[in-house]
This record gives structure tokens, sequence and C-alpha cells, in this order.
């Protein structure tokens, strides 16, 4: 849902920029860059959030560790 909500303000961002010019135009832009990177910044928390709950999940069925007397 974010990747989609994301995907059109940037658009609409690119498109004001394309209509204006200077200052206003870099602005646009730096912000469109920005939503990009925070929405590739969103999905690899996520990514690695998920990564991470897999892997304690697999460490709780592996096999037991035996101590050496």
């Amino acid at each position: 849902m974010y990747k989609w909500i994301g995907a059109v303000v940037v658009l609409l961002l690119i498109l004001g920029s394309l209509m204006t010019s200077g200052l206003v135009t870099a602005l646009l832009d730096l912000t469109a860059f920005l939503v990009l990177l925070a929405l590739v910044w969103i999905r690899a928390v996520k990514s690695s959030d998920k990564k991470q709950n897999n892997e304690s999940d697999n460490g709780n069925e592996s096999t037991p560790v035996f101590k050496a007397d």
C-alpha cells in the first residue's frame, strides 16, 4: 500500500518539477528522491525484521548442543 501511495506522490512531484523551474524544481526533485529513499528504507527494515524472525524461529528447532564433560 505504501509503495503505491509513494509512487503516486513521486510521479506528482516529478510532474510538478517539469512544470516549474529553478529552486522549486530542485526542491521538488529532492522531495521525490527522499520519498523514494524512505520507501526503500521501510522495505529494507521490514525485510530485515522478517529475516530475523525466521532465523529466531528456526533457531529454536535446531539440534540440541551437547556439552562435553
